[in-house]
């Protein structure tokens, strides 16, 4: 009986989807990038229930090649929407992204009422280059100044021209 949270690489080439990726120029792609993509989501689609609803769960892996090298019980994709699509799902992978962007255009809002002072600019654009940057890397979770930052962000006010940072006793 075929188990497929034991799925290989090899059975990956026999099957019909991906049969085309052996060894052709497309997997090689971006430094293997579009091949992690390509056999993870081939992968989940592979489980026997509705995959992009829940993921493949924390420890989902899947292996792949790059340039002839088989590369095994990989967790990552180097692009972090598809890195949570795969563990978490459509549904967390939306609902985190909104969650972002709402409160960036929360900060951004603020900003434009309070621009007197350039370091909440700083900050906030460093915020929204790292959210950028996690498009092309799996680094959503590893930069924690990202979310020092967020936090910082979500708690600032002016009183008159000066930053003041609200901190809650409770």
């Amino acid at each position: 009986q075929h188990n497929p949270y034991s799925l290989t690489v090899e059975d990956i080439l026999l099957g019909s989807r991906v049969l085309a990726l052996s060894g052709g120029d497309l997997e090689n792609f971006g430094g293997g990038r579009v091949s992690e993509v390509l056999y993870s989501v081939t992968k989940l689609l592979d489980l026997s229930y509705q995959p992009f609803i829940t993921g493949g769960g924390h420890g989902f892996t899947y292996d792949y090649i790059l340039r002839g090298e088989i590369h095994s019980k990989v967790h990552n994709v180097h692009f972090s929407p598809i890195s949570l699509l795969v563990k978490y799902g459509l549904i967390f992978t939306l609902l985190f992204y909104l969650f972002i962007l709402i409160k960036l255009k929360k900060y951004y809002d603020f900003l434009l009422k309070n621009n007197s002072d350039p370091l909440p600019y700083a900050l906030f654009y460093f915020c929204i280059g790292n959210f950028i940057f996690s498009f092309t890397a799996y680094t959503i979770f590893v930069i924690g100044l990202f979310w020092f930052l967020m936090g910082f962000l979500s708690n600032i006010t002016y009183e008159g021209r000066q930053i003041v940072i609200r901190v809650d006793n409770h």
